[in-house]
């Protein structure tokens, strides 16, 4: 972790300005449960505490073909028709994965990220599989009354944006 990396969230600064010709970090205190670092530098002409939540790295989606040695052939839903919404990332994109490779006709959709999208589909066709996506906004009831609604399987992980309060008081 960088102190505050790209796994943390930034907490709180006090900066204060001085004469102090060495440059150090102490971490003082990290909470275990919060996962809250304490810092202090001191540096050239100024002093810091810093707060900040470690949080860890996100888990990278593993490959289809990594994935089909974890998992044994017992199961099938070959043929069977399987729609995953939000299915581009995280636990979606792991569904995604599963059912294509335990043979399922895949459809998977994706609002923002594109790329990420395009990764999974390319994953999967790399391994012999198909699949189709497409974008789908699930708080647009045009969008979401657009889909065909002949899967044997549906599987719900998406997560819409929660949008911030624009009121300016």
């Amino acid at each position: 972790m960088k102190v505050p990396g790209k796994h943390s969230l930034f907490a709180g600064l006090s900066l204060t300005f001085n004469g102090n010709p060495d440059n150090y970090l102490i971490i003082k205190n990290k909470h275990e449960l919060y996962k809250l670092l304490s810092m202090e530098y001191f540096g050239l002409n100024v002093s810091a505490r810093i707060q900040a939540f470690f949080r860890p790295e996100p888990a990278k989606v593993l490959s289809i073909e990594n994935l089909s040695l974890k998992f044994n052939q017992i199961l099938s839903i070959k043929n069977k028709k399987t729609l995953v919404i939000g299915g581009s990332r995280g636990i979606g994109a792991y569904v995604t994965k599963i059912c294509a490779m335990m043979g399922s006709k895949v459809t998977f959709t994706y609002n923002s990220q594109k790329e990420d999208a395009i990764l999974i589909k390319k994953d999967i066709i790399s391994n012999n599989r198909k699949v189709k996506f497409l974008k789908l906004n699930v708080l647009n009831k045009n969008e979401v009354n657009l889909l065909d609604i002949d899967f044997d399987y549906v599987y719900y992980f998406s997560t819409p944006k929660i949008s911030s309060n624009k009121n300016k008081r």
